[in-house]
């Protein structure tokens, strides 16, 4: 395997590539695993040098973290970017979905409209109920000092 990488580091480099192709190389050697590695894979292996390697751990080395970070992001980059008619595709339901979303939030809104007229209704009827109260008691005060006099 060792020999098979130097010899596409040399045969790249006749094309001009070799700085590409060594950043991609090194990529996998830093996260330890091959170039045919899955996607989980990849993540495990990120996952654990990165738990091992955080600042805030207690080996934490920021430099050899963001090593490792940046290994990671290449990887992906390289492996698993979409691909224009995906993106389209996700872009359509994107859009469906955000139709989807502002449909739910104009039903949201409608029924907060709903329940606070239906607050200020119960609101209102509270205090005609309280003016009733307090004129019916305004009454009974004039009642009793005219029994009085």
């Amino acid at each position: 395997m060792f020999k098979y990488k130097n010899l596409r580091i040399f045969y790249l480099s006749q094309l001009g590539l070799r700085s590409f192709s060594t950043q991609h190389i090194e990529a996998y050697r830093i996260l330890g695993i091959s170039e045919q590695s899955s996607k989980q894979e990849i993540k495990e292996a990120f996952r654990k040098l990165a738990q091992l390697y955080h600042p805030d751990g207690k080996q934490g080395d920021s430099k050899r973290f963001l090593e490792v970070k940046n290994s990671y992001d290449q990887i992906l980059k390289e492996r698993f970017e979409k691909d224009p008619a995906v993106e389209d595709s996700d872009n359509q339901s994107q859009g469906q979905n955000k139709e989807k979303e502002e449909a739910m939030l104009r039903i949201r809104l409608r029924i907060k409209a709903e329940m606070d007229k239906k607050k200020y209704e119960e609101q209102v009827k509270k205090q005609e109920q309280e003016k009733m109260i307090q004129e019916n008691l305004i009454k009974l005060q004039k009642e009793k000092d005219r029994d009085r006099a």
